[in-house]
């Protein structure tokens, strides 16, 4: 029974020690962190961490507990690189577990500034990932230096792409997390022309999606997003006397 027991889910060939003993994922995983820790086996360790993690979670754990490879891997996160999509790929998934570790070492600066050179598409979304798992700390220092660094630019852009529903509403939830610290809702209201223009984009992005009805999630996130704004009294009577179509 027990021989049965250890011979699900796995693959054959394999060693007579997995049979015996059943497979074991702390092996793999001390195999993958060893490599990590080292810059000439980076890029193939990190790939293979990408493809673990997503099967062992209890790997994420234990990453998380050595600075050594978090360094390393921050060390990664440049436009040059050459495993940049495997790196994001495994931040992605550290960052959703604890973003603590990175926000101490200000790698979210340097994920959003990846987003100033053109880049495939899956790598953009897992870049949006991260910055929503940034930004869900809360830690209103961390986001207003995202704004400070053009995050609102760049979330406005990603609602304005053309049919593409996942990158409106990973935006708008992004936006919705930001604008809902008080600070940043503060910061907005000491700059009129950065709020103006802001206004100005995020009203003509709500009438469109009023018009074509396309994702009612994104229509909920922007909703949301406006009732953040209000909460200042001084925004609230920008939007109540010049915006008053994002009332509606």
């Amino acid at each position: 029974m027990m021989m049965k027991m250890k011979m699900n889910n796995l693959k054959f060939p394999c060693p007579l020690h997995v049979l015996i003993d059943g497979p074991s994922e702390q092996t793999e995983t001390d195999a993958v962190m060893r490599m990590l820790v080292s810059s000439d086996l980076y890029d193939k360790a990190i790939y293979s961490a990408s493809i673990h993690i997503e099967r062992c979670e209890d790997a994420v754990y234990d990453i998380l507990k050595n600075k050594e490879i978090l360094r390393n891997i921050d060390e990664h996160l440049v436009y040059t690189s050459t495993s940049l999509e495997s790196t994001l790929i495994v931040l992605v998934q550290l960052t959703n577990i604890d973003p603590e570790p990175f926000l101490e070492m200000k790698s979210f600066n340097k994920v959003l500034q990846l987003l100033n050179y053109q880049m495939e598409y899956n790598n953009y979304l897992n870049i949006l990932d991260c910055l929503d798992n940034f930004v869900s700390s809360h830690e209103p220092e961390v986001i207003i230096s995202l704004i400070e660094n053009n995050l609102l630019d760049i979330l406005i852009d990603g609602m304005n792409s053309d049919d593409d529903e996942e990158e409106w509403v990973l935006c708008g939830s992004i936006l919705r997390e930001c604008l809902s610290i008080e600070d940043v809702q503060n910061k907005l209201a000491n700059s009129f022309e950065t709020l103006w223009g802001f206004l100005v984009h995020l009203s003509q992005i709500y009438q469109n999606v009023l018009v074509k009805m396309q994702s009612h999630v994104f229509l909920i996130c922007l909703c949301e997003c406006i009732e953040h704004l209000t909460r200042n009294s001084e925004v609230s009577q920008i939007i109540r006397d010049k915006f008053p179509q994002l009332l509606l």
